[in-house]
């Protein structure tokens, strides 16, 4: 009797794995360890990419934006202030090399943080943002000198900052010390905010009156304390079905991963192992993915920023020390 039950459960195992070859999905191991396997398939860039949107026509003047104080840090001998940027109209556009900044200091004292002294990269970059997309604006000053060892300091609490477009923004609460030196623009990036992007996308399938599907997951990335440059990043992303119904991976999705520091991205996409996973996310469950991501050998920075984004649904992320 035994040796009967043994055959049918071999073939019926047998016939599920045929079925979902007949879907498109690669047959796969069982998970280990509870974590679905990586599955190595990429996916070419032009059958993945969203249509890029179309770039804005107006550059952002003051009554597009909002700024506030961002962090405050260090980089590479200097110390730093965030400026973070929104774009807070309901059209798009664009920062064309760093701003003219002013430096106003409670003596009265005023500087001008000149747009010359940024980065040739800096001084030519252009960033597009659509309604609701931040950026921040690095500033720097030297971090050290003789005159550091002293009580004396020369900080700045208020900037205000003339974009392109017109008009000016005056922000509280900066910390910029030019006892050392003169600040300067030393970098300007777009945001990568994962949550906000993923709460934008499931609010335009819902004015769209769409069903979310893929967009009622929610995902959480475990990676390593820190990764080697020249490595495997080897990571998970947990996927979690809030809902009463389970969340059919079919047609399998793609999803994309990117590693970015200081202004460099690298971005790959490939498809889920949706075979591992039985080509569904039960109800009231959650599923863990195992990735992998090669960081290049000639990376810099302190640290990268690993962005995980499933086709037309969440993103997640986080940042990981380079050593």
């Amino acid at each position: 009797m035994s040796h009967s039950l043994n055959r049918v459960s071999k073939v019926s195992f047998a016939a599920a794995i045929a079925c979902l070859s007949t879907l498109g999905y690669q047959a796969t191991a069982s998970a280990a360890n509870g974590v679905v396997p990586w599955r190595n398939q990429p996916v070419a860039e032009s059958a993945s990419a969203p249509a890029a949107p179309a770039p804005a026509q107006h550059a952002c003047s003051a009554s597009d934006l909002k700024v506030v104080p961002g962090q405050q840090g260090a980089r590479r001998g200097y110390a730093t202030q965030e400026l973070r940027i929104t774009n807070r109209s309901t059209e798009s556009c664009y920062i064309l090399g760093a701003p003219s900044i002013e430096l106003q200091h409670p003596d009265a004292l005023v500087e001008s943080v000149s747009p010359a002294a940024a980065p040739a990269e800096v001084a030519q970059q252009r960033i597009d943002l659509a309604p609701d997309d931040d950026a921040y604006i690095l500033i720097g000053t030297p971090g050290a000198c003789e005159a550091s060892v002293g009580p004396k300091r020369k900080v700045a609490k208020r900037v205000k900052l003339f974009p392109r477009g017109g008009g000016n923004l005056t922000l509280d609460g900066v910390h910029v010390d030019t006892l050392c030196g003169p600040a300067k623009v030393l970098q300007m990036e777009v945001v990568q905010d994962e949550p906000k992007q993923a709460a934008k996308a499931a609010a335009n399938a819902a004015a769209a009156g769409k069903s979310l599907g893929l967009r009622e997951l929610t995902g959480a990335i475990t990676a390593p304390e820190s990764v080697a440059r020249g490595e495997t990043l080897r990571y998970t992303v947990t996927l979690t079905n809030p809902t009463n119904e389970a969340i059919k991976l079919a047609p399998c999705p793609s999803y994309t991963q990117s590693l970015h520091t200081e202004g460099r991205t690298q971005n790959s996409t490939y498809m889920l192992n949706c075979a591992g996973a039985a080509g569904q996310i039960p109800a009231r469950s959650s599923m863990s993915f195992a990735m992998e991501a090669v960081v290049p050998a000639d990376m810099t920075g302190l640290g990268v920023k690993l962005s995980w984004s499933l086709q037309d649904a969440l993103s997640v992320g986080t940042i990981i020390p380079l050593r």
